[in-house]
Parts: C-alpha cells; sequence; structure tokens
C-alpha cells in the first residue's frame, strides 16, 4: 500500500519526491517483515528510518513521472505531447494554436445539412420531395 501511495506521489511532500518515497516505503516494508511476530508494529509505532538508510537518487524524469501517473491513476499530470513537442516542432509539426492563425475561430461556421442548405439557399428554388 506504501508503494502505490510512493509511486502516485502522494507522499512527495513528505518524501522530497517519488523515487525517495518508494525507497523509503521499502525500507519500512523489510523492517516490518523482519519484526517478530510477537512485535505488532503499528502505523503511530512504525521502524525508524535513518538517514544511512536512503541513497542518492534522482528524481524521476518527465517521462518516468507520466508513465508512473499513468499506472497509479490511470491520468498524466502533463499531457503526452508536452514530452515530445520539441522533437515535433523540429520535424515542423505545428502545436494547434497554430492552426487558428489562419483561420479565425470567429469565422468558422458548422455546415449545414444537405437538405437544410437547399431549402434555406437564395440562389437555390425551393425544392420539394
Amino acid at each position: 500500500m506504501l508503494d502505490a501511495l510512493a509511486r502516485s506521489g502522494a507522499l512527495d511532500v513528505v518524501a522530497g519526491n517519488s523515487r525517495d518515497a518508494l525507497w523509503q516505503a521499502g525500507v519500512v516494508a523489510n523492517r516490518l517483515a523482519s519484526a517478530t511476530h510477537a512485535d505488532t508494529s503499528t502505523l503511530f509505532n512504525m521502524p525508524l528510518i535513518l538517514p544511512e538508510d536512503l541513497p542518492e537518487l534522482q528524481a524521476l524524469t518527465s517521462a518516468e513521472r507520466l508513465s508512473w501517473d499513468y499506472k497509479t491513476h490511470g491520468a498524466g499530470r502533463t499531457h503526452p505531447i508536452c514530452l515530445a513537442r520539441r522533437q515535433l516542432t523540429d520535424l515542423h509539426i505545428q502545436p494547434i494554436d497554430a492552426c487558428f492563425r489562419f483561420v479565425p475561430l470567429d469565422l468558422v461556421q458548422p455546415a449545414a445539412a444537405p437538405e437544410e442548405s437547399l431549402r434555406t439557399s437564395p440562389h437555390r428554388p425551393l425544392v420539394r420531395t
């Protein structure tokens, strides 16, 4: 359970980042597993985590964070295209905002259904079927 919370980012405030939180959750789980059956640990009686127990871990990259987000809660904190935007721009693939520079939204009107356009067109006589 602690590892799921750590991967989701819920413990980032306490541990600094998700990778450190996951490591700390593993230390706690190992210590609880090695405890005797007579020693019942509770939330308030957890094993102490010392600085020596924690190695220097790199923070998650943006791609790793996105992957962990999708695995833990099915949604990302950022859109996946944000990670590839620079490469897409290098390939001359423009963002959607660039499309609106060519066709202003206030000039775009939805197309009418074919039957309606026949009836309402000022250049065509009313067609009865």
